[in-house]
């Protein structure tokens, strides 16, 4: 399985040991006299896990004495001129549902918020940077509430926040992220509130990026931060053994169920030189691992078991560190493969040609040239007589290297080439196709139709390379072609890579949304995607992913709208015809969705009697857990039923038992629905796996 890259949620995922520091940081933070706020500070470059080290505190601190926890997502505003106002309207809206202070904190935060957002200047950098009036507020209700002027309402949020028996924490994430504007305009909202008292920052961050991004003419950037912050945590480095084991277990996770001619030759001796000079000086953080991980399974499914493994882990290595030096090598095949002939004439003139494409290789290696020098060492021995005048190995090694399977053969490295290179290509050439027709549904229609669906997945999934680019009229023709094939996306491999082909479409119609100015925008768009898609899995997926489900959706619209949207799709499916429901992808899913969202004004969800039904839930109860054997590559299948599930969706054991048998005498034509059906009885009498 190739592992999420998504942060870690609790202490039982943390692998890198870093709860204790969690700890740590969550008794400072209690610790901290917040009587005039606070900021403290998680530093660490993109990737080495400043979320997660941010959710562990998170866990440490949950517990009495309580402390209120407030989640900025700064990625959800657009220009200054909305930040100070979406921050206090944000803050307000958390604290509401607090029983005790809530709602008379919430009432001062917001009308704090109404003054200072469309009037009040901040002063940074000795500079005044006005914030323009806030769109839609009343005139006559600013001005009842600016009466008192903005310091008597800010003494107000004072007075209810020195109340608190507790401070509240407010988390700002990924601010590295933003553009250098953004950054700033975050910088001036914590210098504006940071010392109300019981607030405390915790702001997470690349320090280098931020000091760039402050700096301006005069002023240093570095001392602008040390100004604001007064604790600073560095993100904990990886202990090397931790690191080498992550890398080997996402390895072995990622090839994990291969269905390939025959197992790929694996050379323990090389890999044991291959590990440490190229693969671990790539590799820097989790976000690395998971990076590299996910690149391996397609590339050692497509090349079949017919290239040497060491060398694919080497050269994916390359492929995703070092882009540019996978690029000249796929260019420089004979300079890299072709051995010495043993001849100083012939030697001396395909060495003029070939010496410079292996220096431009490890010139394009910038500060990693020592990893790309062991890469031409380790995978190409002809080559090695480029460094330094090494011994080049001659004509009789070629056919040890064929028999190897390994890249120093001229014929494996073309296949290598033609299977990785030649696929990637073409997806993007489709690709840049698509881009330029995002904002014509018809024509972008037409084009994806015209590929091989077999295509699809890899085509959206590099158009997300133009993301920065989208048009944001292309929101909505775009998003109804992608959500529309992805009912009719083929599965890869058994199913293994069928989740990730999903994936790929909901984050490029994720990119696309955000392209539109904000949720307003947004929801208009939503509501003329939904009538356009063809599935109702499609509408589901759209609304789950602008929803405001916890830990699913990304709230890109508004709680009425969103719950609205809802309850029309689960009237939808309510409605639907049997042959209708029994023609989607995931039944299961949109039904037990269905009845868990239901609300006490809605009417039941009773699934219609039909052999249809029964066959498409009954397939869709089946799953195939894989596993490697242990202390060997062979993989151990094992089919489960989930029965729990399905019971959920039908209403009742008994029911389940009355579709077994009406959909039994369909079983001798379809041989999936009867494997489903043996499974079905068998959980239906008490059996279960033995490591179930």
């Amino acid at each position: 399985m190739i592992q999420s890259d998504e942060p870690i949620n609790d202490r039982s995922q943390d692998v890198l040991g870093r709860d204790s520091v969690a700890a740590i940081i969550a008794g400072e933070i209690r610790s901290i006299d917040a009587a005039a706020g606070s900021v403290v500070a998680i530093l660490g470059p993109w990737g080495a896990g400043k979320t997660s080290l941010i959710n562990l505190i998170r866990a440490n601190l949950a517990g009495p004495p309580w402390i209120r926890w407030v989640n900025f997502n700064p990625w959800l505003f657009s220009g200054g001129d909305q930040l100070i106002d979406r921050f206090f309207g944000e803050l307000a809206a958390q604290l509401r549902p607090d029983p005790k202070k809530g709602s008379g904190l919430a009432d001062a935060i917001e009308d704090y918020g109404d003054i200072v957002a469309p009037f009040q200047h901040i002063p940074v950098l000795d500079s005044w940077v006005g914030l323009v009036s806030g769109a839609g507020k009343g005139l006559k209700e600013l001005r009842a509430k600016r009466r008192g002027g903005v310091q008597q309402q800010r003494e107000r949020v004072s007075r209810e926040l020195r109340s608190l028996d507790s401070p509240i924490v407010v988390v700002i994430d990924d601010i590295d992220r933003l553009g250098g504007d953004e950054i700033r305009d975050i910088f001036k909202l914590v210098r504006l509130t940071g010392n109300f008292p019981n607030i405390i920052y915790l702001l997470a961050f690349d320090r280098g990026r931020i000091e760039r991004a402050l700096d301006e003419e005069g002023f240093s950037g570095r001392d602008y931060l040390e100004k604001i912050v007064q604790i600073v945590h560095d993100i904990p480095a990886i202990p090397e053994a931790v690191l080498i084991r992550q890398i080997t277990e996402a390895i072995d996770n990622a090839i994990i169920g291969m269905e390939v001619q025959g197992p790929a030759p694996f050379d323990p001796a090389r890999w044991g030189d291959v590990l440490p000079d190229i693969i671990r000086p790539l590799v820097r953080s989790m976000r690395d691992v998971r990076r590299y991980a996910g690149s391996l399974r397609g590339t050692v499914l497509g090349l079949d078991g017919e290239v040497e493994l060491v060398d694919i882990l080497a050269l994916e290595a390359m492929r995703v560190f070092l882009p540019d030096v996978f690029a000249l090598a796929i260019r420089s095949q004979d300079a890299l493969t072709t051995p010495s002939s043993g001849t100083d004439m012939f030697d001396t003139f395909r060495d003029a040609r070939s010496k410079p494409a292996i220096d431009a290789m490890i010139a394009a290696g910038d500060n990693r040239a020592q990893v790309v020098r062991a890469i031409v060492e380790r995978l190409f021995p002809a080559a090695a007589r480029y460094l330094d005048g090494r011994h080049s190995v001659g004509d009789s090694s070629l056919l040890g290297f064929l028999k190897a399977r390994r890249v120093a053969h001229p014929d494996i490295f073309a296949l290598y080439r033609e299977r990785v290179v030649g696929s990637g290509l073409l997806a993007f050439k489709n690709a840049e196709q698509a881009f330029d027709l995002l904002d014509n549904q018809g024509a972008l229609d037409h084009h994806m139709r015209s590929l091989d669906p077999t295509q699809w997945q890899d085509v959206i999934s590099t158009l997300e390379a133009y993301q920065e680019e989208f048009p944001a009229d292309a929101a909505v023709p775009a998003t109804v072609v992608f959500l529309n094939l992805g009912g009719e996306v083929p599965e890869r491999a058994g199913g293994f890579l069928e989740p990730n082909a999903r994936m790929v479409i909901i984050r490029v119609v994720y990119r696309l949304l955000r392209r539109l100015e904000d949720a307003t925008e947004i929801e208009a768009a939503v509501r003329e995607i939904l009538p356009q898609s063809t599935t109702l899995r499609g509408k589901l997926a759209l609304l789950n992913l602008v929803g405001r489900e916890k830990d699913l959706g990304q709230e890109l619209i508004g709680e009425h709208a969103s719950q609205e949207l809802e309850a029309q799709l689960r009237h939808e499916i309510r409605a639907a015809e049997p042959d209708v429901l029994g023609a989607e992808r995931q039944l299961l899913w949109l039904i037990t969705w269905t009845k868990r969202t239901r609300t006490s004004q809605e009417p039941p969800f009773e699934l219609p009697v039909s052999k249809v039904l029964g066959s498409v839930l009954l397939k869709e109860s089946v799953s195939v857990v894989r596993r490697y054997g242990s202390g060997t590559r062979a993989v151990e299948t094992e089919k489960r039923f989930q029965l729990d599930e399905l019971v959920e969706a039908v209403g009742s054991t008994e029911q389940v038992r009355s579709m077994v048998e009406l959909c039994r005498q369909n079983a001798t034509d379809d041989a999936l629905l009867a494997d489903a059906l043996e499974l079905a009885e068998k959980y239906l009498g008490g059996w279960r796996p033995d490591r179930f």
